[in-house]
């Protein structure tokens, strides 16, 4: 049995022609970068969400319906290019169904981790924008939504500041990694960031890094990569 899906509306214009594949943008520490971060509103849990609201840690966003196939062009790192995944997020007009689920998983789609409000991010098996594209033409009324996970997004921009504004040269840093890369991958990731001293903590597909701060902005660029932030020491009285 076959689930159909209704369109709700027209459908924007979608271009099912991927674009090439483009070279990797690092974040760069720099002075602007760190000015950025600092003036950016900080999201409030005292707001109440709006529908269709993107509560991410960073920053708090209503994204437009439709699907760009232009913005969903990931960069590529060389080290990623053995994978075939990439990482993305979606919004859903609603939380998907098993049989949802399986369609889309299906497709090369597979639901990762839930975002409020009915976002998840997502692995894509294959090229990104044609797969999205494709999925959003024949299910319009299931996907609202769907763009890159920026750099940004990965980094908990306070604790950044902090090590930053205070002249840390080398801090201890915990790296979280989508639960679908594999170890191998997610070790010559660290390395080729200028991590020492790697424990991996296996059960969370989490490690435990000793990284200069500068080179935070090389780590945060990668698809692989999904959270990082610093380790402060524990205080004892």
């Amino acid at each position: 049995m076959f689930l159909l899906l209704v369109a709700c509306g027209k459908k924007p214009s979608i271009s099912l022609t991927p674009p090439a594949e483009t070279p990797v943008k690092t974040l760069t520490v720099t002075p602007d970068l760190v000015a950025t971060l600092e003036s950016a509103p900080v999201p409030s849990n005292n707001v109440t969400a709006q529908p269709y609201e993107i509560l991410l840690s960073n920053r708090h966003f209503v994204p437009p319906e439709g699907v760009n196939s232009s913005d969903l062009v990931l960069p590529l790192a060389p080290i990623e290019a053995s994978t075939s995944i990439r990482h993305i997020l979606i919004q859903f007009y609603h939380i998907p169904t098993e049989q949802e689920r399986f369609l889309l998983q299906e497709r090369g789609i597979k639901l990762l981790d839930y975002i409020p409000n009915n976002a998840w991010s997502v692995s894509v098996k294959g090229v990104v924008s044609q797969i999205i594209s494709d999925t959003y033409a024949e299910f319009p009324a299931l996907i609202r939504w769907a763009g890159p996970i920026q750099p940004a997004d990965k980094l908990d921009v306070e604790g950044y500041l902090d090590l930053v504004n205070s002249g840390h040269e080398k801090f201890n840093f915990s790296v979280g990694f989508f639960s679908d890369v594999p170890v191998e991958l997610a070790r010559r990731i660290l390395e080729a960031s200028g991590a020492e001293s790697i424990n991996e903590i296996t059960s969370a597909q989490r490690f435990e890094i000793l990284l200069p701060v500068a080179r935070v902005n090389e780590l945060v660029i990668y698809d692989s990569v999904q959270w990082v932030e610093p380790i402060w020491p524990k205080i004892i009285n």
